[in-house]
């Protein structure tokens, strides 16, 4: 199964606002790369999308 490599935000109008590296948090634990990505989307009013190791990637803020 593939893993999250990486979170990036995008704004509402679908501009790239900043990534979030899973590395990060194998770096220093207290780290949350969703949280801090989320809270990203939040202020731009936006989403996060995960991307996967695979290449793939899904959309994990909001959830529908």
């Amino acid at each position: 199964m593939s893993e999250v490599t990486k979170y990036e935000v995008y704004n509402r109008k679908g501009d790239w606002m900043g990534g979030y590296s899973t590395e990060l948090e194998k770096v220093n634990p207290n780290i949350k790369c969703l949280d801090m990505a989320r809270q990203n989307a939040i202020q731009c009013n936006g989403k996060v999308v995960a991307v996967l190791s695979d290449g793939s990637e899904k959309t994990v803020y909001p959830s529908k």
